[in-house]
């Protein structure tokens, strides 16, 4: 269940343009990142692109982690899907934020953060890890 009670700050939101390969699996609206590790193993890979790196403080990135469905203002409108990219088979590709701790904002790092697109809505209703 949502709790509106608890909003994180980020520490620093920057824009990005990134193509990256990325696993997002099927089942969307898992309360904690460990619930979606269990579902990653089997998902195939798709590519995404990475419009923005958020970076949280450790203790707020440990519960964003574990709380995923709560609202967060800062990823409200976020996501979804862009329009057929003549680049990448005329395919529709997933837009998504990346969230990770206090060195997120250096660059997108495939061992620490997780990909969010939150399709528009404010908290992370599809997550994934990149390849």
């Amino acid at each position: 269940m949502k709790n509106q009670n608890t909003q994180i700050t980020p520490i620093e939101i920057k824009q990005a343009n990134i193509t990256m390969e990325a696993k997002f699996p099927s089942w969307n609206k898992q309360m904690s990142w460990s619930d979606y590790e269990k579902l990653i193993v089997d998902t195939p890979i798709e590519t995404v692109i990475v419009s923005e790196t958020i970076s949280l403080n450790s203790e707020d990135f440990n519960q964003f982690k574990q709380n995923l469905l709560e609202d967060q203002k800062w990823l409200s409108g976020k996501g979804g899907f862009t329009n057929s990219d003549p680049k990448h088979n005329n395919n529709r590709l997933r837009v998504c934020v990346y969230v990770g701790g206090p060195n997120a904002g250096t660059g997108v790092d495939h061992n620490f953060g997780i990909l969010v697109d939150p399709s528009g809505f404010g908290y992370a209703r599809y997550c994934g890890k990149l390849c």
